[in-house]
């Protein structure tokens, strides 16, 4: 296998089952295949109801594909002490296994943050490193850092964000994702509510990340966005009506 190889997909399917409508099932996709390597930007491009936030859904295991796996190039093991990077398959693996990864090696952004009340904006971006073990005075520090490049006034810092615009959420959100580092990245229209300026250094900072050897895998409607971090394209195919 692929020593550089972050992400594994074979024949990922997922099809929902809609029990208020008499165990109706709605196939979404099937069959994907997937590899992503470091340092690359795979950006997943298809129409509307192709199932791309699905996917990353599956990808992230917020979602349980139907079949297939998904297997992830854990970063950390053995608490992070010697040994190489395991591969994990997030489809089957147990919650605890899931929760590790997601801890120390998968980064998703989604167009919502989701806001913790009472918790200020700084202690939320801080929370990752601190989780991770770091003193939490240098995760603030670093936390200033990230919402600072990402133009959030200081003023605000110790404000719960639950009261900011739709695009002051967002880049919490993107900070509070990508100060960890992770060694791969889920990005789901992470730009979508930005101003010009923002989106510009969003597209920076992911650029940075993939240069790092970061695995990217995106969904960019704008094309702008697509044609500044894509690697390359994953085509979907819309899935026919069962």
């Amino acid at each position: 296998m692929n020593q550089s190889r972050r992400i594994e997909v074979r024949q990922l399917a997922k099809t929902f089952t809609l029990h208020m409508q008499g165990g109706l099932h709605m196939p979404i996709f099937h069959g994907v295949d997937m590899d992503v390597d470091a340092g690359e930007c795979v950006v997943i491009h298809a129409p509307s109801g192709a199932g791309k936030s699905t996917l990353l859904r599956c990808l992230y295991a917020n979602y349980r594909a139907s079949s297939g796996s998904v297997k992830i190039r854990h970063a950390v093991q053995n608490g992070g002490e010697g040994g190489e990077p395991e591969w994990v398959d997030l489809v089957s693996a147990a919650p605890q296994q899931v929760h590790a990864v997601r801890t120390d090696t998968l980064g998703f952004v989604t167009q919502f943050l989701r806001v913790i009340p009472r918790i200020s904006t700084l202690d939320l971006v801080a929370e990752p490193l601190v989780n991770k073990g770091m003193d939490a005075a240098e995760a603030q520090d670093r936390a200033k850092a990230w919402l600072s490049r990402l133009k959030i006034p200081a003023r605000l810092w110790q404000v719960p964000p639950a009261t900011f615009s739709g695009g002051e959420q967002q880049r919490v959100n993107i900070a509070r994702t990508l100060i960890s580092d992770f060694p791969i990245l889920l990005l789901d229209e992470p730009t979508a509510s930005l101003d010009e300026g923002n989106r510009d250094t969003v597209i920076a900072m992911i650029g940075e990340a993939r240069e790092r050897g970061a695995a990217v895998v995106g969904i960019f409607h704008d094309e702008y966005v697509r044609d500044a971090l894509a690697t390359r394209l994953f085509p979907m195919a819309a899935q026919p009506a069962a």
